[in-house]
């Protein structure tokens, strides 16, 4: 999902966010929208908008400490600073934390040929270090009644080091060893990342809907990767032969990127009934990778140079876009809006080495949007949507740069996929009163050129891993979430959902592509027995489908107890994540001549303590001599 805070853009990744929400007091949050019909300027969005919204709050300051401690080797401490006067709000955020991720995991494929058979046995382990230091501060500036200016400022720095210990076994079709293997995979890596945004926001005088937001931004960063890989060969009873080999690959990357975003809204009759919503945006990215590759010679002890597989290229991804919308406001509850959005887009790769030839991108795409939206009452409302969306291939996907940390798969970008646009239907139902919300969605989306991964088997034995655009697809979804107040005490909140794909004859053919469906399903309670104590515990199953196979998970588990000392200032937590170990997870996936199965478990098994401690104080202001 696109996660907004305060309708923009938080450019944080899953984790960061969490500290982010994690280090914010409860009484700064106003609310989280799940935004099933997003604005204007977000109806384009392939997928969810999540906006974050917080609270003004009164005249003063407000300081939060933080440390946090885990079983699994998970710390992390820092502090929240909010200062508010009558036209300046200040916010600060600061965050340390390191993580540590163990677990292991093992997987059987068979490779089937025109004649015979053969099996590859994978084992493996691995422990996972990271340490990131974050940074946050925004100023928000009242120039006056209609205008205002907020500026903010992002630091993220990561440090990596993990270690992953593999073993492979081949056998033959009378499951007898005929080649073996250790390989050890030494991943240490540092990046980090700057960023500066400043929004402009105005509201007329007259007419409370006219509206102009102008939002702009640049980030750049840099990433050091280093990967060593070691190779240990084996004799068929397993043992030592004798003869190794030790590979390396050292990455940098830079990157650069800044952007526009504007936005203006304004009523066209007096009564405010017909809105004209406008905007226009751009967004340049710029990604430089340099890989060296080296391999270890004995004869000589030193490490030599690997020209074939270092490579040294440019990225470019810009963005421009401009949309129109009006929507009007009917009677009897009644909301039609209507949009449409021209997007012109520039990908390009330059290689400044290696065997890969130079590509450009160009494309120009119209997306459409309509949503009726009825209000039957202040608690019954329904919308039924009809858009066209994009999804556009990034440098993750795009990258041709080869991952061989798996010996026996491949990975490799694609710089010739083109992007996959989605048509979407879907009816939203949603009723909310002070004891009960249900929120329910249907949805059917017809994808074209879909993008996904693809693994095959090549001559080698090896199977390689790359995107490519398939034929058009098809999806169905069914979603459903509900929160009840039981008591005033004790609340529930249940999700659930089935995301079923529907694949062409020719992929099921070519690829053996399987339909099948995603299914998720989530039961959160809260239960306060007295303004003090919080006790909180939630339960997740998961069950994910893919083109070539299905990922299952089983139920997870999460605990918390909290309780509030000294005046409601000291709060201490006790939290337990997978408390009985229970969350495993198993992959099957099928190609056009091979079959893996495979099983993992990670060390997500966490007690946590967490210890807080707030400083605030409101100034409440004196009402002026004479006036009441």
């Amino acid at each position: 999902p696109l996660i907004l805070i305060d309708e923009k853009p938080s450019n944080l990744n899953a984790q960061q966010l969490a500290e982010l929400l994690e280090s914010l007091p409860a009484n700064m949050v106003e609310k989280v929208e799940l935004m099933q019909t997003p604005p204007a300027e977000y109806a384009t969005y392939d997928g969810s908008v999540i906006n974050i919204v917080t609270k003004k709050g009164r005249v003063g300051y407000y300081q939060k400490i933080w440390l946090s401690a885990g079983t699994n080797g998970q710390k992390s401490g820092g502090t929240y600073l909010s200062y508010k006067s009558k036209k300046i709000t200040f916010n600060g955020h600061i965050n340390l934390s390191n993580y540590n991720v163990i677990g292991n995991s093992r997987s059987t494929r068979q490779n089937l040929y025109a004649d015979s058979s053969n099996y590859l046995y994978t084992k493996s382990n691995y422990d996972n270090k990271t340490s990131s230091p974050t940074f946050r501060l925004e100023s928000n500036i009242d120039i006056n009644k209609q205008k205002n200016i907020e500026l903010v400022y992002q630091g993220i720095i990561s440090n990596i080091d993990n270690v992953t210990n593999s073993e492979y076994t081949n056998l033959n079709n009378y499951l007898q060893v005929w080649k073996a293997n250790k390989r050890t995979v030494n991943y240490d890596g540092n990046t980090y990342n700057h960023g500066f945004s400043g929004s402009y926001n105005w509201k007329g005088a007259k007419q409370k809907s006219e509206k102009l937001n102008i939002h702009t931004g640049l980030n750049f960063g840099k990433g050091v990767n280093d990967k060593e890989f070691y190779q240990q060969y084996l004799l068929n009873d397993l043992t030592p032969s004798g003869q190794d080999s030790l590979q390396n690959q050292f990455i940098d990357n830079y990157t650069t990127s800044y952007y526009i975003r504007t936005n203006y809204s304004k009523p066209l009759v007096k009564n405010e009934k017909i809105l004209l919503n406008t905007g226009v945006n751009f967004t340049n990215d710029d990604d430089h990778t340099i890989l060296d590759a080296s391999y270890f010679n004995k004869t000589t002890n030193s490490l030599n140079y690997n020209d074939l597989l270092s490579s040294n290229f440019k990225f470019n991804q810009s963005l421009a876009t401009s949309r129109m919308g009006i929507t009007f406001i009917l009677n009897k509850g009644w909301r039609i809006s209507f949009g449409e959005q021209a997007e012109y887009a520039i990908t390009s790769f330059h290689f400044l080495k290696g065997a890969t030839q130079n590509t450009s991108n160009d494309y120009w795409r119209f997306l459409p949007n309509i949503s009726f939206r009825k209000e039957f009452n202040s608690k019954l409302n329904s919308t039924i949507t009809i858009r066209e969306t994009i999804r556009r291939p990034t440098i993750i996907e795009l990258n041709p740069n080869i991952d061989y940390t798996d010996a026996y798969n491949v990975r490799f970008g694609n710089p010739f996929i083109k992007p996959t646009l989605t048509q979407n239907f879907e009816y939203n139902l949603g009723y909310n009163s002070n004891k009960l919300n249900i929120n329910g969605s249907v949805g059917y989306n017809k994808v074209k050129e879909v993008f996904t991964t693809v693994r095959t088997l090549v001559a080698t034995g090896k199977t390689q891993t790359t995107y490519q655009n398939i034929s058009d697809q098809e999806e169905y979804h069914v979603n459903l979430w509900s929160g009840i107040t039981i008591t005033k005490k004790f609340k529930v909140n249940l999700s659930t959902g089935v995301h079923y794909n529907k694949y062409s004859p020719i992929d099921k053919i070519k690829f053996k592509y399987m339909d099948g469906g995603s299914y998720y399903t989530g039961l959160n309670y809260s239960f306060m027995p007295n303004n003090l104590t919080t006790i909180e515990a939630s339960n997740k199953y998961n069950s994910y489908a893919t083109p070539q196979g299905i990922s299952r998970s089983n139920i997870s588990m999460y605990f918390s107890v909290q309780r509030k000392l000294m005046n409601k200032k000291f709060n201490v937590t006790v939290a337990a994540s997978d408390p009985f170990g229970l969350t495993k997870y198993k992959g099957h996936t099928e190609g056009t001549n091979f079959i893996i199965d495979s099983y993992s478990i990670n060390n997500i098994r966490n007690f946590k303590l967490t210890v807080s401690y707030q400083f605030n104080k409101t100034y409440i202001q004196k009402l002026t001599p004479g006036k009441s």
